[in-house]
């Protein structure tokens, strides 16, 4: 995954891997630094972060199908984090609000 993001990324990106993630990732540094990317790693989004987030996939900037694995109405919600987290792929998770 960060290595198809690295390769799309346009020059001064900066990539936020959130969440939990306990498989490996490989991705070239020097792709990376040639960009000059910044790329953080955290647990949790701040409200910056969330907003920025929102907006690149509302703009289109961020192919929200190609990074949400699983869309769940908010009954199976407990099913469907128990499953990623035992997943071997990483994804995102969709909760509908009703």
């Amino acid at each position: 995954m960060l290595s198809r993001l690295i390769a799309g990324a346009p020059r001064g990106t900066h990539i936020v891997a959130l969440g939990r993630h306990d498989g490996t990732d490989a991705f070239e540094v020097r792709a990376a630094i040639d960009k000059h990317l910044t790329l953080d790693f955290v647990i949790v989004y701040n409200m910056r972060d969330f907003e920025t987030a929102v907006r690149v996939v509302s703009d289109g900037r961020v192919p929200a199908d190609e990074i949400v694995t699983t869309i769940v109405p908010r009954s199976e919600m407990t099913a469907a984090f128990a499953n990623l987290e035992s997943a071997t792929t990483a994804g995102k998770v969709v909760v509908l609000g009703s």
